[in-house]
């Protein structure tokens, strides 16, 4: 899907039971574009993976909101966390750190803990008789790892590649590279 043209290409009837579309592709590449693109087509939810590793850095490491979730306030350093050198770690590596460990323990843990949520989400609407409906499309805009993607395709999704003109040249010029950053590159989508 390249997002900075008017057509969405996607090759699959959107079926009655939520369909989930895992989106892959480099920094500003235009995922949370495409994202907000299908949801003007389909009833959509967008259940961020990254959602629980930046709670914990704001709750246990001091972060802001800023600090999690905009370019200028993850590239600043953190206030204290160090590596093991005693160089400072910038507020975007100590979230890359946080979900390596939540990962490492379990490499769903972020889809499982999405999953939760939407379940948790679906329960209150049908408790509360909200006239909310029920998503067609569930996408995940920020798919970083193999199993995350593997885990879509076992339960009948899809992995969706998003290009933009110079987004890869640029991520791949970034210094850090961590793996979380160039895994469009690494797995086959669909």
């Amino acid at each position: 899907i390249n997002p900075t043209t008017d057509s969405m290409d996607i090759e699959r009837e959107i079926s009655p039971d939520p369909l989930w579309i895992g989106l892959v592709g480099a920094a500003q590449a235009g995922k949370s574009t495409v994202a907000d693109r299908l949801g003007e087509f389909y009833v959509t939810t967008s259940p961020y993976l990254a959602k629980p590793i930046k709670e914990i850095s704001r709750r246990y490491y001091g972060m802001s909101e800023m600090d999690c979730h905009s370019q200028e306030g993850k590239s600043k350093e953190h206030s204290y966390m160090t590596f093991e050198d005693g160089s400072a770690m910038t507020n975007r590596q100590v979230l890359e750190r946080v979900g390596d460990k939540l990962q490492e323990l379990d490499p769903l843990v972020l889809l499982r803990a999405a999953e939760s949520r939407l379940e948790k989400e679906e329960k209150l609407r049908l408790t509360d008789n909200s006239p909310g409906l029920d998503p067609e499309v569930v996408l995940f805009p920020d798919l970083r790892t193999e199993p995350q993607a593997e885990f879509i395709r076992e339960h009948g999704g899809m992995v969706v590649y998003v290009a933009r003109d110079h987004a890869e040249e640029k991520a791949e010029a970034i210094e850090d590279g961590h793996h979380t950053k160039t895994f469009y590159n690494r797995t086959e989508h669909d």
